[in-house]
This record gives structure tokens, C-alpha cells and sequence, in this order.
């Protein structure tokens, strides 16, 4: 793959919350007075956070991964023959927004604050991320107060499909809450 120079990693495959986590861990990482910048790796690092993976054009980056393959299981209503997901995976996958969204909250001035004092910058990343967090989380409430139904979106459904709220609350979210330490408050209605 053009954005991935680097050998496969298998920590980061499969689901949305694991890419999520383990690029949060990566942005940590480099954030931590740990980390030697100085070094080319550091440097390639930095370069390729802020190039390919902040931009949501490029297939497979993250950002496109976050905004561009993630939210489509949002639209409304889905094409014919497009997968539909069941209240309980969409409640995983807000789960994975949502840890973005808290854990950005408080580790993006430390981001900054480190690369900055190396002579980097990761702006193009934080700037996507900061556009991407409000988006997919009003994806979130939007298919939660749409009750899940594959039509159009109608404010009017106003969340009252109890069963399927409750599916997309327990059986997702907090279900990977629960799998990662309870890490994430609930931020839906």
C-alpha cells in the first residue's frame, strides 16, 4: 500500500476500536518525553502521521479510515444490497469515536507541545481529527435518534426504539468499554 511503507502489523487489524486505540497509542508515543524526535525513525513517523494518514482522500489512511469508510455505515437510508449494521457493532464503533474525541481532548496540546519543542508538526493531523471528532459523533446521534431503520433520516423517531438503543448502549458500547477498562463515558442521550 502506497501510505504504508512500513512492514504489516497485525495490532492494529480487524476491528475499528483496535485501529483507534493503536493509532491513539501511536500519537502517545510520540508524544512521550520518551521519545527521542531527534531520530530519523521519529522524524518518518511524524512525516507520515501528518502526510498520507491526516488525509481523508487517501484510501486506507486513518483519517479516511475515521470519516470516509467508518461514517458510510451511517448514511441514511443505504443502498440496496449495502451492508447494514445492527444497533450493537454501530454502538462499537461510536464507542471508537468517542474514545477519540475524550482522549483527544487531552492529549492534543501534549502532542503539539512535544513535536513543537523537536522542530515538528503534526497540524494537518490535528486539524483533520479536530473536523473528524463533532462529524462522526453527530453520525452517532443521528442513527440512534433515527432508530436504526434504514430510511431516510427523521428527527421525528426522536430515539424510541428502546430495545435497539439499548442494544447500541450495552451490547456495543459499553461492551468495549468493559473490554478496554471502562476508559470512555458515554456521551449519546
Amino acid at each position: 500500500m502506497p501510505w504504508c511503507p512500513y512492514p504489516a502489523n497485525t495490532t492494529a487489524q480487524e476491528d475499528w476500536p483496535n485501529q483507534a486505540v493503536y493509532f491513539n497509542n501511536l500519537l502517545l508515543a510520540l508524544a512521550s518525553n520518551k521519545t527521542c524526535l531527534g531520530t530519523a525513525v521519529a522524524r518518518d513517523t511524524v512525516s507520515w502521521v501528518n502526510g498520507s494518514q491526516a488525509d481523508p482522500s487517501v484510501a486506507g489512511a486513518f483519517l479516511n479510515t475515521w470519516v470516509v469508510f467508518q461514517a458510510q455505515y451511517y448514511s441514511m437510508p443505504r443502498k440496496p444490497g449495502d451492508r447494514i449494521e445492527a444497533p450493537d457493532t454501530l454502538g462499537r464503533k461510536c464507542w471508537a469515536f468517542a474514545f477519540l474525541s475524550q482522549t483527544w481532548a487531552s492529549e492534543a496540546a501534549a502532542l503539539q507541545s512535544a513535536l513543537g519543542a523537536a522542530g515538528l508538526s503534526a497540524e494537518a493531523y490535528t486539524q483533520a481529527a479536530g473536523a473528524a471528532i463533532p462529524q462522526t459523533l453527530e453520525l452517532c446521534e443521528e442513527v440512534m435518534a433515527n432508530c436504526f431503520v434504514n430510511k431516510s433520516y427523521d428527527p421525528s423517531r426522536n430515539g424510541t426504539c428502546g430495545a435497539d438503543l439499548f442494544a447500541f448502549h450495552y451490547l456495543g458500547f459499553e461492551r468495549e468499554n468493559f473490554l478496554r477498562g471502562n476508559i470512555v463515558t458515554y456521551p449519546f442521550f
